[in-house]
């Protein structure tokens, strides 16, 4: 039986020394006895939620979703399809995908994160949003047959 997670920083084990072996996922995986894949990621989003799960739906038999600010989203650079997750508290996540691409873009990217945040971001509309995710994604598993 292969095992899915996704989440953010608290799915990731972002807190803890060694999230790999200690964040709830594998020791979760562990307990059961089965393969997994902790897909979650620091300061990640629903739609990257979404979005990665749904690549990942073939592979795997039971999906553990752990769903997120819905303040959050995701970018991906059109030119290498680098993820970019904004945070509305931070503005842009740092702490994980300090790249090459991310330092030498920074500020192009906080610019963004900025603009959005002060002149369209509407806190119903991304709630309705959110909602919306939760229903695709389970109807998505409910057609498949995955077991959530």
């Amino acid at each position: 039986m292969n095992l899915y997670f996704n989440g953010c920083s608290f799915t990731y084990g972002d807190e803890l020394q060694d999230p790999k072996n200690s964040a709830w996922p594998p020791l979760v995986a562990k307990t059961l006895g089965c393969n997994s894949l902790n897909d979650a990621v620091i300061c990640g989003s629903n739609e990257r939620i979404v979005y990665k799960t749904l690549f990942a739906s073939n592979d795997f038999d039971y999906f553990m979703i752990a769903w997120t600010d819905y303040t959050r989203f995701t970018e991906y650079n059109p030119v290498d399809n680098f993820e970019i997750n904004f945070n509305a508290s931070l503005t842009l996540d740092v702490s994980l995908h300090y790249s090459d691409d991310l330092k030498n873009n920074y500020k192009k990217y906080k610019n963004y994160g900025d603009l959005y945040y002060k002149y369209w971001f509407n806190e119903l509309y991304q709630f309705k949003k959110w909602l919306q995710q939760i229903i695709l994604l389970q109807s998505f598993f409910d057609v498949h047959k995955k077991n959530t």
